[in-house]
């Protein structure tokens, strides 16, 4: 199909499978629909190659909490045309997890200024690979990795923001919405010697000097204000700045990440390794 008439189109309609079939979806160009059990369409995406692009998602976690989640897909032939009707489709159908009209959460959403972060020269060639296969942003996957790091050592955050505010000797919540709002420095002064502190996951993650790296522009990013409150906490504790910081999760995601999840996603790209 080249030619999508979006306001007739009825994605319930369309071929689908439960999302814990993906593994079976068909090699093709298209527009996919992920749709909860009452019928409402959660998210709206592209992909050269439906199969390849669901063999690791980033909205998948997300959609698993959902759960009862099936995938609908429009076969587009001719994928030059696949950004413009995902646009319209976005537009037309306002997928919570598309983000076109702000929900709570997002509206709760807050800024993280982080001007640039720094990265070797072959990982920024892989962001750049990353990038141009999601269709995304780079502000986007730097973020979604950031994300998935809080997410992954998220008792390790917690602990330590509740070890700080004991620390100080204030209540949580009063901690919380000092960091948030107002940053670190606002906190209280420690009324206790910082002793038995939790485990830094980052401390064995080192990078070379600046001059040895690339400096890329970001500006800021968006978080929620629970991971931004347990991103301010975890960069305090790291005694990097937040640049350092998120330069080294970029380091780390690859280090741990590339082989098993993106690369995958790169060879799927070349139609020889599909056999």
């Amino acid at each position: 199909m080249t030619n999508v008439d979006f306001k007739s189109l009825n994605p319930l309609l369309l071929p689908s499978l439960p999302l814990e079939q993906r593994k079976s979806l068909p090699i093709c160009s298209a527009i996919y629909f992920a749709i909860d059990a009452n019928n409402t369409i959660q998210y709206i995406g592209i992909a050269s190659s439906l199969k390849s692009r669901w063999a690791a998602h980033h909205k998948e976690n997300e959609l698993i909490k959902i759960g009862n989640i099936r995938l609908a897909w429009l076969e587009v032939s001719d994928k030059s045309l696949l950004p413009t009707i995902e646009k319209a489709l976005i537009n037309w159908f306002n997928p919570p997890l598309n983000g076109i009209k702000q929900s709570t959460s997002q509206k709760n959403s807050k800024k993280f200024l982080l001007p640039y972060y720094y990265a070797y020269t072959e990982d920024v060639k892989k962001i750049e690979i990353i990038t141009n296969i999601w269709g995304d942003s780079e502000k986007f996957l730097i973020t979604y990795f950031i994300r998935e790091w809080l997410q992954l050592h998220r008792d390790y955050c917690l602990n330590l923001a509740k070890f700080d505010a004991q620390m100080r000797e204030i209540p949580f919540q009063q901690w919380a919405e000092t960091i948030v709002m107002e940053g670190v420095k606002a906190l209280p002064s420690y009324q206790h010697e910082l002793r038995d502190i939790p485990d830094n996951p980052l401390k064995d993650v080192a990078l070379p000097p600046n001059s040895e790296l690339i400096r890329r522009g970001i500006n800021y990013i968006t978080l929620g204000t629970q991971n931004l409150a347990l991103l301010k906490v975890a960069i305090h504790y790291d005694r990097d700045n937040a640049v350092g910081f998120v330069s080294r999760i970029v380091r780390e995601q690859f280090d741990r990440n590339w082989d098993k999840l993106y690369l995958p996603q790169v060879e799927a790209e070349n139609f020889e390794n599909w056999i």
